[in-house]
């Protein structure tokens, strides 16, 4: 494991990050009220389940699909999940084998289209009896409704690359995603303005999850997280700085120190380790998400400081414009008057005049030449 703390930046409560506060408020909110309430509502029927006829038709079905899906070399599920659940089989924790059941979508869709208890089973009249007395408690599905499906077949699913950023799979998982979402956030938040930061963070966090969909169709789990998002939020952060040095704290493994660095040299070194995790084949953390997030807040970092960039050349191009006419309307104003003095003889005004187009256009030899002419009328005067 590696983490790198940025400890230059202190949140201004003047001008408060509002906007990093509120996806942290949204955040705690979707978990806590409502996949709460649907794992609170599934726990209730867990109990209820125990005490049904199903158990004894389904779960030996569970567990054979769970064994079969455990031979294949590219399936999630091990053969100690497979020995797990016959152990809770064996002690009668039908529950349990309930809840685990509703986390395998594919098995559950197949379980109530009735491919599982098929219409020939001895047990079919029974099992659907008791599964139409046991439906109405079950809760309806939120998390696998708005989290990235990696069933087969699932497809690009864009509504739910940008809702699963709001999902989380536990406390745990949640606290150190919103942790992580502050520290980069608030910094984010001031450089770029709250709209344009929110902006950033949904592309950000739609992107890793459009792209963890590349990696992990037909996996048969389900993505959901914030920490793509965040991800791209840490890219951000160290374009913006790119090669300013900056204090961090890190950790690698068991180690931790602090360490000033170039801000972008930190980049390649999260990629390169979600990369690594990816391929060493580590379960249960979509680091592919972690790394399409960083690709995407690097590539939209630096495509916003470019544009910025061009934008302060057009415009200093166009003040430099403005400048220079308003100097050319002085001047031919300043000429016109001094000319005015001169056609009317009256030297003693027209002198001071040509000073003052002089001035406007010090290089300019005719208008030294009538300053001069002008002057001459009065040798004793300042002018000549």
């Amino acid at each position: 494991m590696f983490i790198a703390i940025p400890l230059e930046n202190k949140p201004s409560w003047q001008s408060p990050p509002w906007m990093t506060v509120l996806l942290i408020a949204i955040n705690c909110l979707v978990f806590w009220v409502w996949q709460g309430g649907e794992e609170r509502a599934a726990e209730r029927a867990s109990k209820t389940y125990a005490h049904t006829a199903l158990p004894a038709i389904e779960v030996p079905a569970f567990v054979k699909y769970l064994d079969a899906q455990s031979r294949n070399p590219d399936s999630r599920i091990q053969p100690q999940m497979v020995r797990m659940v016959q152990g809770l089989q064996k002690n009668q924790d039908y529950g349990q084998i309930y809840l685990l059941m509703q986390q395998e979508g594919r098995f559950r869709r197949q379980l109530l289209a009735g491919e599982v208890i098929q219409a020939g089973d001895p047990l079919h009249a029974e099992w659907q009896a008791a599964r139409a007395r046991f439906a109405p408690l079950e809760p309806k599905p939120f998390t696998t409704r708005w989290a990235m499906s990696y069933e087969a077949g699932a497809g690009l699913q864009p509504l739910q690359a940008l809702t699963s950023i709001f999902l989380h799979g536990s406390t745990g998982h949640l606290l150190g995603n919103m942790v992580f979402l502050f520290l980069f956030g608030f910094t984010l938040e001031m450089a770029l303005g709250a709209g344009l930061y929110l902006c950033f963070y949904l592309a950000a966090g739609v992107s890793a999850s459009l792209f963890a969909g590349l990696f992990y169709a037909g996996s048969g789990s389900y993505g959901l997280g914030a920490s793509g998002a965040i991800a791209g939020l840490m890219a951000m952060y160290v374009v913006l700085y790119r090669m300013r040095r900056i204090r961090f704290f890190y950790m690698l493994a068991f180690y931790f120190n602090y360490a000033t660095w170039p801000a972008l040299v930190v980049l390649p070194v999260w990629m390169g380790f979600e990369l690594a995790q990816h391929f060493l084949g580590q379960q249960g953390v979509a680091y592919m998400a972690h790394f399409g997030g960083l690709l995407a807040g690097g590539l939209l970092m630096a495509l916003y400081l470019q544009l910025r960039r061009k934008e302060s050349v057009v415009e200093v191009a166009a003040r430099d414009k403005q400048q220079a006419q308003a100097q050319s309307a002085a001047l031919a104003a300043a000429v016109q008057r001094a000319q005015k003095h001169t056609d009317a003889l009256a030297f003693e005004l027209a002198a001071p005049a040509w000073r003052q187009a002089a001035k406007l256009a010090p290089a300019d030899a005719a208008i030294l030449r009538a300053w001069f002419e002008s002057a001459r009328h009065a040798p004793g005067s300042e002018d000549f």
